[in-house]
Parts: C-alpha cells; sequence; structure tokens
C-alpha cells in the first residue's frame, strides 16, 4: 500500500494561511480555537490553535506548487507547474484580484515537464520556472507575472493578441 506525498508551504505573506497538496490542493486557514465555529470541522494544532479548511481543488496534472510573496493580494497567489509545461497562477479562495494575476498562464516554447516554480521572495512580481532540457531552449525562465501580458511583442516585429507573453530571462 502507498500513500501519497504531501507537501506543506506557509503563505510568507499570509501568516495564518497555508496549503497542503498531494492529489488535492487545500488551503488552511489557522485560528484560536475560541474562535473557531462550534459547526466548523477543524484539525486541531494545539491546545490552543486549529486549522479551518478555507478552499480546495484538485491538483491533477499538477507537478509544482508555490505561494507568491505579493502583498497586495488579498489571498494568497499560487503557481503551479503542470507536466505540460504550462504555469497557471490561481487563487483557491478568490473573491476580488485587483492585480488581475489569477487565471493567467505561462507556456514555454517548446512543451516539456514543469519540474519547479519559485517566486522571488524580495521582487515578488518574479517567477523562475525550472522545466525539463530541451535541446534549443533554455531549462531555466523567468517572468515578470505583471508585466507579461498577451500583447507584448513575441517576435520583435509586430503585436498580435494572440501571441502568448515571453520570459524576461
Amino acid at each position: 500500500m502507498s500513500s501519497a506525498k504531501l507537501d506543506v508551504i506557509w503563505s510568507p505573506v499570509h501568516q495564518d494561511k497555508f496549503i497542503v497538496w498531494g492529489q488535492d490542493i487545500t488551503l488552511y486557514e489557522v485560528s484560536r480555537l475560541q474562535d473557531i465555529e462550534k459547526k466548523t470541522t477543524f484539525t486541531q494544532l494545539s491546545s490552543t490553535r486549529g486549522a479551518v479548511v478555507i478552499a480546495s481543488q484538485s491538483a491533477s496534472g499538477v507537478r509544482c506548487v508555490d505561494i507568491s510573496a505579493i502583498a497586495d493580494h488579498p489571498d494568497p497567489l499560487l503557481a503551479l507547474g503542470h507536466v505540460s509545461g504550462k504555469v497557471t497562477l490561481t487563487s483557491l479562495k478568490q473573491t476580488y484580484d485587483p492585480l488581475g494575476l489569477v487565471g493567467r498562464e505561462f507556456v514555454a516554447r517548446y512543451p516539456r515537464a514543469c519540474n519547479s516554480v519559485a517566486w522571488n521572495r524580495t521582487e515578488s512580481n518574479l517567477l523562475a520556472v525550472g522545466l525539463e532540457k530541451h535541446r534549443s531552449d533554455s531549462c531555466i525562465q523567468l517572468w515578470d507575472v505583471q508585466t507579461c501580458s498577451t500583447d507584448e511583442f513575441s517576435d520583435g516585429t509586430s503585436p498580435s493578441a494572440a501571441d502568448p507573453p515571453r520570459p524576461v530571462a
């Protein structure tokens, strides 16, 4: 019998929130036990604290996850690296997206598996992506998630709304 691997990542900005991911990605919020509603299901962490599930979604096709340090985002912003090489930005509990980042996708020039995603903790708009090696494309790409847009020049000649964003490095 094999058990699924689970990873835990604390939000660098939302000090009371963390995710657990494996087959699913689940967002938890830590609260004092006395502040948790009586009918709410929670996991007791200590004699005074508990973790309540805030939101959850399937992690099908996801190989790696990291939580952004963007302070202006009301809920933890996640970068999800997929088997296909695509990286998507999502928020499990999204009510308002002031920066317009949720739903953005970043795709490598040549499809291959994404092995790692990592947000820069100082320059929180930068996202590093580690991909499997391809003979004519870098295996590490750096994306500026706040300036990459679908109308940027992709080949240096003409803009097109259909052109995908390109990495900054």
